[in-house]
């Protein structure tokens, strides 16, 4: 289909291809172009490339009645990013690919990717053109080539559906938006910007300027400046300090502490962030560090495209993108902003941030997260081991507690980082960190615990093996996952059980505020891996909380967790009071 934009008031074309049929067995619309709807709702299957958030919308602003049923419709974007969530790094050494399109599921990069290449008509698109169908007839062809080689990768249907359903919420929830405060927001970033004024200003004064002398050889005489030409002299240049320069930072720290960095970035150079400078036992990089924080609050807030300010639409609301299958695990990923971002009350500025996420007078926002997810995945493949004794002492203690005494650590906080280092294929060196000790320490303390949990050590051993061998994993619902490192193989799984979990979640959430007649009076604004947070009629908001708990129990039915799922919700009137 071609429109004349991405908003269009116009629709120019639309061109069918029968695939059933043989390969020339085009339809042409143009004007008639309605005609073909009675085609597209009476066929087996509508398949299109990015249907979902663009020709059936359009169609839609036209025809309201044209309403496919969602079974009906094959998206080959969810697809492609099902079956090929690391394109990127498969792009990476084709030479005939650009590099604006390294990564990339539009279809003009799958055409080149299947040298079906897509024409680069680039208008115009305010009239139908001769030029303008070729394009849009090149365009069925390569959805017919991209969608035959994804058949070929034979994803399960299950995996399939699972997308597609997830990509719709996601698509309502974008269309819908998360009311913002830009008024509260605005004073946040002024009142962070002075903040960043005054620590940069006792930075500076911490590091006064200084002087860099390099020689070099003048060509001409200068008098002005006491060069003579062909006689060596020095270029004095004076070094203001700049907070927001690695370089400075390292420099200054060197010079003042003799420090010696113990990581480096790619290029060689000291890698100098938040967590390395808390670490660093000088007043100086407290207050560095306090200053980088600042820093990445404001950019978050009102710097850059992705700001959350410069995302904020004529509605009041902030419209993020959600990429439901954008990792390798089945993860989803966020843009526009990235709302998987947004700070936890419990770190500086915080709650603060949070705050800004709202609702309209007359709502209450019900946020829900699901309960030890990552334990109780743990757990449900630890079972045909231990026969449920892991999942038992998640349901019947408290399971950071039980791991501190099976590894033998001296607190609870230990205990919660250690299990969920070991489980994210941490290494000794990482574990010993957890205790202030060596690799040596950290390799005793997985010792011991795999000791005293045989279970997790198999299941980790079979994990590891499986990927050796086959190079992939099987997701609950029957996805393939890469491997890239069997190494790295029992996060693949926990992590991506997890996902497909929420995933599900999403569904059954959804179902049930159809079954509940809240479908207007409740709408989801946010989903960030294992939390929702819904905007809900303030009578509505206990009923939908409770309705999200049971929703985590069908979810772990329907993939058969061996471990009860539970959920919790809070109710309040922004998002730092719901989570």
């Amino acid at each position: 289909m071609e429109t004349n934009g991405l908003d269009p008031d116009v629709i120019h074309c639309l061109i069918t291809k029968d695939i059933d049929k043989a390969d020339d067995n085009i339809t042409t619309y143009t004007s008639n172009w309605r005609d073909a709807l009675p085609v597209l709702l009476e066929a087996d299957e509508i398949i299109g490339h990015n249907i979902i958030d663009f020709d059936i919308p359009v169609i839609q602003k036209f025809e309201p009645d044209f309403k496919p049923k969602s079974a009906s419709v094959l998206d080959t974007l969810v697809w492609a990013r099902l079956v090929a969530p690391d394109i990127s790094r498969r792009d990476f050494d084709k030479k005939d690919l650009p590099p604006r399109l390294n990564g990339s599921h539009s279809l003009k990069a799958w055409g080149l990717r299947l040298d079906k290449l897509k024409g680069d008509f680039e208008g115009p698109w305010d009239i139908l053109t001769e030029e303008m169908l070729e394009y849009a007839v090149q365009d069925v062809h390569v959805t017919h080539a991209l969608h035959d080689y994804l058949a070929s990768k034979k994803f399960s249907k299950k995996s399939i559906a699972l997308e597609h359903a997830v990509h719709r919420i996601c698509s309502a929830q974008e269309h819908h938006g998360f009311l913002f405060d830009k008024d509260k927001a605005w004073n946040l970033a002024t009142s962070l910007e002075e903040q960043r004024e005054k620590l940069e200003k006792e930075l500076q004064e911490i590091f006064p300027p200084y002087e860099v002398r390099t020689p070099f050889m003048p060509k001409a005489t200068n008098s002005k400046y006491g060069y003579v030409k062909g006689e060596m002299t020095e270029k004095v240049t004076t070094v203001t300090f700049n907070p927001q320069s690695r370089h400075h930072i390292a420099n200054r720290l060197k010079h003042k502490y003799r420090w010696k960095p113990k990581e480096h970035t790619p290029n060689g150079q000291p890698k100098i962030d938040e967590t390395i400078l808390q670490s660093l036992n000088y007043p100086e990089a407290k207050k560095l560090a306090d200053y980088f924080l600042v820093a990445k609050r404001i950019a978050a807030l009102s710097e850059g495209r992705q700001a959350w300010l410069s995302n904020v639409k004529g509605d009041n609301r902030i419209h993020g993108r959600v990429l439901v299958n954008g990792a390798v695990t089945g993860r989803a990923t966020h843009r526009n902003p990235n709302m998987a971002q947004i700070p936890s009350c419990r770190v500086p500025f915080g709650k603060e941030c949070r705050e800004l996420f709202t609702v309209p007078e007359g709502k209450v926002l019900v946020g829900s997260d699901v309960s030890g997810l990552e334990l109780r995945v743990l757990a449900h493949f630890m079972h045909p081991i231990d026969k449920g004794a892991y999942a038992k002492a998640i349901l019947e203690g408290d399971i950071h507690t039980f791991n501190q005494q099976k590894a033998g650590l001296e607190t609870r906080d230990q205990a919660k980082t250690f299990i969920y280092a070991l489980i994210f294929s941490a290494g000794a060196e990482k574990l010993g960190q957890i205790v202030g000790g060596t690799r040596a320490t950290g390799a005793k303390l997985k010792k011991r615990f795999f000791k005293e949990l045989p279970a997790l050590d198999s299941f980790i051993t079979k994990v590891k093996q499986k990927a050796e061998d086959q190079g992939y994993l099987t997701g609950l619902d029957g996805r393939l996952l890469k491997v890239r490192s069997p190494h790295s193989s029992p996060n693949l799984i926990i992590q991506s059980a997890g996902a497909l979990i929420c995933k599900r979640w999403l569904i059954e959430i959804n179902k049930e505020v159809h079954i509940q007649g809240l479908r207007d009076r409740c709408r989801q604004v946010a989903w960030v891996h294992d939390e929702v947070q819904w905007e809900c009629d303030e009578d509505a908001g206990e009923l939908f909380g409770e309705l999200a708990v049971r929703s985590i129990k069908k979810a772990g039915d329907y993939f058969g967790i061996r471990t009860p799922l539970d959920a919790e919700y809070r109710i309040g009137r922004n998002w730092s009071e719901t989570h």
